[in-house]
């Protein structure tokens, strides 16, 4: 494994933009170079899914790799920028150091103790850290050679910093989001960040028994690059997005225009369609297909840090399908802001009021702030409140809508029969919830079904009982009821007869 590192480190030294004087060899250099490095950032991820333990020195040495690319990318993305290259080339000068002194004394990897990254939350958020920054600069990269420089930031509005100081503080906080929100909202930060991201779901196709599962991870890849990447960003103009719902009003409020009655019908319609899908086929359409967070958290090495939201502080608070006292607070500030921002954009938008924020529509800003920069933030601090931060702490007023509407619908899961789940040991299908969902065995018991508003279809319990005992109930199996079909269950595992020890 070090010396896979070794190997993509020298390529990616190779790939230099300034090894070869050539305007061509800098353009292919960007785009080689920014995949090899996604590649091996793909390698790591994989390497530390499979190897819980962790060798302490290639840990540290992946760690300071990660920041010289943070550094590279970074220093490539300001010389683009301003024509100064001395952070590039400090950056070059630190990957040749770290790389020398790894190759000259490899002994070093195979003496060292082993680490359990997975109860080290601290080491994990430092490398979450720096492998966003290192990927956050590589797709601004690659938007500043695919639309060029001028054009690229053309798009981006800076508020003057003027004024007193707390108005140049806030002009200030607004710039800093808005030059985030460039980036992490640009369609090469999206595709680069789909490669990396869906190899890992992919992984996990491979692995996955159950069929609906895997039907259901291969149209959120689909998903994630026809509907969220090739269609917005390629294919439909930019103006024509917000009157097209669905695909262009993706989000709700805010996603691509103001709250205005020119856009109505875009944005109404889509909260019909995705209503009517959340009713029939409960939350998952949106929270576990069509979202691109859901192909950020559910590929191999990220679904496998859903052991923190049992052994932290703050996950092990979020635990469970009740409404937590973090759930309340934050969901209702998340709609405070979203009624006044909808508001002050509908009222901007028909001339009653002149009000924005910096220039900028009330509610396209919240939206940006929400899903552009906030959910990243979130993201990143998996090691310490767990996976689907987004779910678990009430962050997402889109996914929270789409959620309560699945809890008045047809979709739950049930289970076969509930003595399996009386007598089953284990319990895994609490542990195996990305979401935290712990209570699962006790609704199983009590009435041979689980509903819950934080149940977002992953189907992760349904995976791991070992009995084959969990099923996925939506509108198809209530029809194949009323027509007198025999229903579809879900079938995998090991029946009860298969476990004597039970």
């Amino acid at each position: 494994s070090v010396y896979i590192v070794f190997v993509f480190q020298a390529a990616i030294m190779v790939l230099t933009p300034t090894a070869i004087a050539n305007t061509r060899w800098e353009e292919v250099s960007v785009y080689v170079g920014g995949s090899m490095m996604t590649a091996m950032f793909i390698y790591v991820f994989d390497y530390l899914y499979k190897h819980r333990r962790l060798n302490s020195v290639f840990g540290e040495y992946i760690f300071r790799l990660l920041v010289v690319y943070t550094l590279m990318m970074g220093g490539l993305f300001l010389w683009m920028v301003t024509q100064q290259p001395a952070l590039f080339d400090a950056s070059i000068v630190g990957e040749m150091l770290i790389y020398f002194d790894g190759v000259l004394s490899p002994l070093r990897y195979a003496e060292s103790k082993q680490r359990s990254w997975l109860l080290e939350p601290s080491w994990t958020f430092r490398m979450l850290v720096a492998i966003f920054a290192a990927e956050f600069f590589m797709g601004g990269v690659f938007d500043l050679e695919y639309y060029g420089v001028h054009t690229f930031l053309s798009t981006l509005t800076l508020a003057p910093l003027m004024g007193n100081p707390l108005s140049m503080v806030g002009a200030a906080a607004y710039n800093f989001v808005e030059a985030f929100s460039l980036i992490t909202g640009s369609a090469w930060y999206l595709i680069m960040m789909g490669a990396e991201m869906g190899s890992l779901v992919v992984f996990r196709i491979r692995e996955v028994k159950v069929r609906e599962t895997r039907v259901r991870l291969t149209l959120m890849l689909l998903a994630y690059f026809a509907y969220a990447v090739l269609l917005p960003y390629f294919v439909i103009p930019s103006s024509e997005l917000p009157n097209i719902p669905f695909v262009g009003q993706a989000m709700g409020i805010g996603t691509v225009s103001p709250v205005a009655p020119a856009f109505a019908f875009g944005l109404v319609t889509t909260y019909l369609i995705y209503g009517a899908l959340s009713l029939l086929f409960g939350s998952r359409a949106l929270c576990s297909v069509t979202c691109t967070a859901a192909t950020m958290y559910q590929g191999t090495f990220y679904d496998v840090m859903k052991s923190f939201n049992r052994t932290t502080k703050m996950g092990r608070k979020l635990l469970g399908s009740r409404i937590t006292k973090t759930y309340k607070v934050v969901s209702t500030l998340v709609w405070i802001s979203l009624v006044a921002a909808a508001t002050v954009s509908y009222l901007n938008s028909t001339g009653r009021i002149n009000l924005t924020v910096y220039g900028e529509d009330a509610a396209q800003f919240l939206y940006s702030f929400y899903f552009n920069f906030l959910w990243y933030i979130v993201f990143m601090l998996i090691p310490f409140i767990g996976t689907y931060g987004c779910v678990t702490t009430g962050m997402c007023h889109w996914g929270m809508t789409n959620q309560w509407i699945s809890r008045l619908g047809f979709f739950r899961l049930k289970v076969k029969d509930r003595n399996t789940c009386i007598k089953c040991p284990t319990k895994d299908c609490s542990k195996a919830c990305p979401v935290g969902n712990t209570d699962m065995p006790g609704q199983f018991i009590a009435r041979g079904e689980f509903r819950s508003y934080k149940c977002i279809g992953v189907g992760d319990c349904v995976e791991s009982c070992p009995y084959g005992n969990i099923y996925f109930y939506d509108v198809r199996n209530w029809l194949r009821e009323k027509l007198g079909i025999k229903p579809k269950t879900t079938t995998r595992g090991n029946t009860l007869k298969d476990n004597p020890k039970m």
